[in-house]
Parts: C-alpha cells; sequence; structure tokens
C-alpha cells in the first residue's frame, strides 16, 4: 500500500505575516510525508469578489486562475492571521469568496500573528467565515504572548503549540483524504 503525500498550504494576509508563515511552513514541512506550499495571499493580489469586474465571457480573473488550483490541491490550510484583525482580513476574504469550493470539507488552523488583545467577534467571525465555506477549523493558537518579541518565534510553548496545530491539520487532512477514496 502506498502513502499519498498530504499537501499544506500554509497563508498569509500581509507582508507582516510573513516571518510567521514561513516559520510554521519550515515546521510543517519537518513532518512525515507533507509537501507544504506557502501563499502570500496578498501578493495574490485577488480582486475584492463583489466589487471585481470580470473579464469578458465571465472567465475567472487572471489573479484568481492562477490561485485557484494552489488551494484545491491543499489538502489543509493554516492561515495567519493579523493579531490586529477585526474580522476576516480582505485578502483572506477575496480568498474565501473566489475559491470557495476549494475549502469544502478540508481543515484549517488559524494562527494569530501579534500583540493585540483578543478579540472574541472577530475571531468569531473569521471561524464561521471558513465554516460557511464548509471547512473545519480545527484549532486556533497566538503566537506572539504578550512579552515574547514577535520576530523571534522560539519560545518553546509557541513551538509545542504551533506542532499540536500543525499535527492537527494533517491529521485532519488525512482523515479527509482517505474518506474521499472510499
Amino acid at each position: 500500500m502506498t502513502h499519498r503525500v498530504t499537501r499544506i498550504s500554509v497563508m498569509t494576509s500581509g507582508t507582516a505575516d510573513l516571518v510567521v508563515g514561513d516559520w510554521l511552513a519550515r515546521r510543517a514541512g519537518r513532518l512525515r510525508a507533507v509537501d507544504v506550499d506557502f501563499i502570500d495571499l496578498e501578493a495574490a493580489r485577488l480582486p475584492d469578489h463583489g466589487m471585481a469586474a470580470w473579464p469578458a465571457e465571465g472567465a475567472q480573473p487572471s489573479a484568481v486562475h492562477d490561485l485557484a488550483p494552489w488551494l484545491t490541491d491543499a489538502d489543509g490550510f493554516v492561515v495567519v492571521l493579523p493579531g490586529s484583525t477585526h474580522g476576516v482580513p480582505r485578502p483572506v476574504r477575496n480568498a474565501l469568496d473566489w475559491c470557495t469550493s476549494a475549502w469544502a470539507g478540508k481543515p484549517v488552523a488559524l494562527v494569530r500573528h501579534g500583540h493585540a488583545a483578543h478579540d472574541a467577534l472577530a475571531a468569531h467571525e473569521v471561524r464561521s467565515a471558513f465554516r460557511d465555506r464548509e471547512a473545519s477549523v480545527v484549532g486556533a493558537v497566538n503566537v506572539c504572548g504578550p512579552q515574547a518579541e514577535c520576530a523571534e518565534h522560539r519560545l518553546a510553548d509557541q513551538d509545542i503549540s504551533a506542532d499540536r496545530l500543525l499535527g492537527d491539520v494533517v491529521a485532519g487532512a488525512r482523515r479527509t483524504v482517505a474518506a474521499s477514496v472510499l
């Protein structure tokens, strides 16, 4: 019996989160039989879904056409969110809106990055946005404690929390893939 490699996409929603996204992608890449894609959703430049001008004949905008296969091929996702988020960041919202079917049935881990106080309403809105696309939010962590230097990401408890969350995403992705084969 051959084992299929699990593909996880680590995504950031802004340049301030690239360091955290890279750190998580490297940690996920150490897991057995896991391929990792690192996607900067801000750099993808998806148009705002509600205000986008559709190209002739209803084709997808080119940025969506380029990103959609990466999201569709992923078995699970890790989404890095800025700590100061007040809802779903625009690049994440655009990816959710343009590539709705890519999220369905797949596990998503949310990683909050920053020192801002936890906003329960914003966290609920982010989770709801993923659930509305039929994604399964498997957990969330904050990678910067109030006294931590966010550029470091070396605190043992952050490593343990991140590894546990990555393990949950990979396990969820493998269960989803196994169920789809049956």
